[in-house]
């Protein structure tokens, strides 16, 4: 029986929370046709310094396990294209929307953006700090 688009998610973040992130190396894992994570390390920037994107294939799952970090969300239809969607890289670049919301995302915490939604990742929320984050992919198409 195939799993419904929700049904995928929940079972990508039990598996990353199930994971200690915390002692991995920083790259990409991958889990199965549908689902793979990558580990990453960065400083937070400045919000000018950071880039609007959204994914056609996957649906991001963005958790924090070190640092803190501000991300810019708006619903794709609000957006204009900056750079044509990447096949290959499933990904596409935004102008920043004329209303846009800013979450906040801590160490434990995480989100889930779907295709429909442009994120802009990586602001510093304060200070610059070190992020370490686990940025999980599902496949909704």
């Amino acid at each position: 029986m195939k799993m419904t688009l929700q049904e995928k998610l929940d079972k990508a973040v039990a598996y990353l929370k199930s994971l200690n992130i915390e002692e991995m190396e920083t790259g990409k894992y991958e889990v199965d046709e549908d689902f793979y994570y990558s580990v990453q390390e960065y400083e937070t920037k400045a919000v000018e310094d950071c880039k609007f994107e959204s994914h056609r294939k996957y649906a991001d799952i963005q958790m924090i396990v070190r640092g803190k970090e501000a991300i810019d969300i708006a619903p794709v239809s609000s957006c204009t294209m900056k750079t044509e969607y990447s096949e290959e890289k499933d990904v596409m670049f935004w102008n920043d929307a004329t209303t846009m919301a800013r979450m906040e995302l801590t160490e434990g915490s995480y989100a889930i953006y779907l295709p429909d939604v442009a994120h802009k990742p990586g602001i510093a929320a304060g200070p610059s700090v070190k992020v370490k984050k686990c940025v999980g992919k599902v496949r909704v198409n």
